[in-house]
């Protein structure tokens, strides 16, 4: 899938009619910037079926599932992050095959991480509240 989305972005680059950048220094940019979104043991590909009893509730449903797949991962001790732009999703249906019927929502790598970021200092409460009326 790394190989198919840096082709593809190499094929955007060659339409591209402004090159700040060499040809080979674009493709060494992408490679290192996929670097990391491929460094995962595991990914988890969260789709919606577009032909269930419901299918306007996979607006809401599909990501609702990914966030809780992320919870639960990150309870575990496992990292994830909600790929949406890095992977296209036209290389998620060419390269894993997936039937158009299939909405993709996002792609998450799961995995534990070598570090964790620091955690932000707590907020108070009171910064939270609003009080107001209507």
């Amino acid at each position: 899938m790394k190989e198919a989305c840096v082709q593809r972005t190499l094929e955007r680059f060659d339409s591209r009619g402004d090159k700040a950048t060499s040809k080979v220094q674009h493709e060494a940019s992408v490679r290192n910037r996929l670097s990391g979104y491929f460094s995962a043991p595991v990914y988890i590909v969260v789709l919606t079926d577009n032909t269930s009893q419901y299918p306007d509730y996979n607006h809401w449903d599909g990501p609702m599932a990914a966030g809780f797949l992320m919870l639960a991962a990150r309870a575990l001790g496992y990292g994830t992050v909600f790929i949406t732009d890095a992977i296209p999703d036209q290389v998620t249906k060419e390269v894993l095959r997936i039937p158009d019927r299939y909405t993709r929502v996002c792609i998450t790598p799961l995995g534990i991480p070598v570090e964790w970021p620091d955690s932000p200092p707590k907020k108070k409460l009171e910064e939270f509240i609003a009080y107001d009326t209507l």
